[in-house]
């Protein structure tokens, strides 16, 4: 019997041994590795990745996406070039609508911002350009398929006239453009952007060292706004019309950019704005000229009687609007806030979104006349106008956005000149209410 079972055991014994030795080169073959990698990569990674579209129903461009923060997806430029509306396509909703934050055309990287976004931001972002070897994985939407996951390695790194561009292996398509590169952590390290169709496995990323400060403006700006608003869905804006009542329609004036200027609300009564913004330039006040006020939800019409106060030379004028209703915030004003070269900043640029917002770098301090505080030289992120309200990390005001410049924006940071002409204003005698619109 025992001789019997020997052949048995010596088949089993063999099978075992080739199953052992199976084992091991699976275990150690490259290829099942980069496999696991690779599906760990795309599980974290892929919930942030969207299409860029725009045209609806008819899609007439359609790129990527990637969601670095709270509602706000990097793609490249070349993207949404042209488009007159954009959305974001995040699977479960296709028609998310978008506008561009942020644009560092050179290198062909934008910001998009979408409110009603909510697809998670991704994981990590590395701000160091990976060494040639380094093994990546392309995620995007290849000729509109969603999700498409493709695996390479840095083949090069390449130097333009105004950045570092990244060389893979990793495939990308048309429509691949705006999708994340991520490393082995799954953190993303560039957004593929083009590929050289004439030679082989020659596609680029563009690294991400250059958005980092503007992202960290968005987080700043992203968390002062909500100390700045409170319990609000408004923001402390009002926007002011220069235009006279030539518009049958109110509301056409307020869009017209040459018309529109901004206004911050100090407190249930009383606005700021910068005096040549709404064309004081004398006072007291020579001439009538009829404006809109607006907070996007309400109109009330006025003529320059609604000023009732002006610091020519601090360029500050306070006015009268306490028809606007209660639900706009007023801001929130401390002591005089010093600002330095490199800080964050921003300001709001829509009356009706407290989540609309413009995000800013200090590039230049320069010392005001006594009393008049600092002027500052800021590059926003998107477009403001002028006698919007500047504030920190801390949703506290810095000043007024004075005048534009080519280096940027001239912001007037003077809070204690507001005070003091905000002061002088609720010492006058009451004014008459504002009239309101028919």
């Amino acid at each position: 019997m025992i001789n019997g079972s020997q052949p048995l055991v010596l088949v089993t014994m063999k099978t075992f041994r080739t199953f052992a030795v199976f084992v091991l080169i699976v275990c150690q073959s490259p290829t099942v590795l980069a496999e696991s990698v690779g599906t760990r990569v795309f599980a974290q990674a892929a919930k942030s990745i969207v299409k860029v579209v725009h045209g609806w129903p008819t899609i007439d461009t359609q790129g990527s996406g990637v969601v670095v923060d709270e509602n706000l997806v990097a793609t490249n430029c070349h993207v949404i070039r042209g488009a007159p509306r954009i959305y974001i396509d995040a699977g479960t909703n296709p028609r998310i609508v978008a506008k561009l934050q942020y644009s560092d055309t050179e290198r062909d990287l934008c910001f998009l911002f979408a409110a009603d976004l909510d697809a998670p931001k991704v994981s990590e972002i590395s701000w160091s350009v990976p060494p040639p070897g380094t093994r990546v994985f392309a995620i995007g939407a290849p000729l509109g398929l969603d999700l498409t996951l493709s695996e390479g390695i840095v083949s090069g790194l390449r130097q333009t006239r105004s950045t570092s561009v990244i060389q893979t292996t990793a495939a990308i398509s048309p429509g691949s453009s705006g999708g994340g590169l991520f490393d082995e952590t799954g953190a993303l390290v560039g957004i593929t952007t083009a590929q050289m169709r004439q030679g082989q496995n020659l596609n680029f990323a563009v690294p991400l060292d250059s958005l980092r400060r503007w992202l960290d403006a968005y987080r700043v700006a992203r968390r002062g706004a909500r100390l700045a608003v409170g319990a609000s869905r408004f923001p402390p804006h009002v926007e002011v019309s220069l235009a006279p009542r030539m518009y049958r329609d109110p509301i056409d004036s307020i869009n017209s950019s040459r018309y529109v200027a901004s206004a911050i609300r100090l407190t249930s009564k009383y606005v700021a704005t910068v005096c040549s913004a709404v064309g004081v330039t004398s006072w007291p006040l020579k001439k009538t000229q009829h404006y809109v006020l607006s907070n996007g939800m309400y109109l009330t019409q006025a003529d320059q009687s609604w000023v009732i106060k002006a610091d020519l030379p601090k360029d500050v004028c306070i006015g009268d609007i306490a028809a606007v209703p209660n639900q706009v915030p007023s801001v929130s004003i401390g002591q005089s806030i010093a600002v330095a070269r490199g800080d964050a900043v921003f300001a709001f640029v829509d009356p009706m979104s407290a989540k609309s917002l413009a995000f800013g770098i200090v590039e230049e301090t320069y010392p005001a006349d006594p009393g008049y505080g600092q002027l500052l030289t800021v590059r926003f992120s998107s477009p403001i106008g002028i006698g919007s309200g500047v504030f920190t990390q801390d949703g506290k005001l810095v000043g007024m956005v004075a005048r534009r410049e080519d280096g940027g924006l001239i912001v007037l940071n003077s809070v204690e000149g507001l005070l003091v002409a905000l002061q002088d204003a609720a010492s006058l005698p009451q004014s008459a209410p504002a009239r309101r619109k028919p």
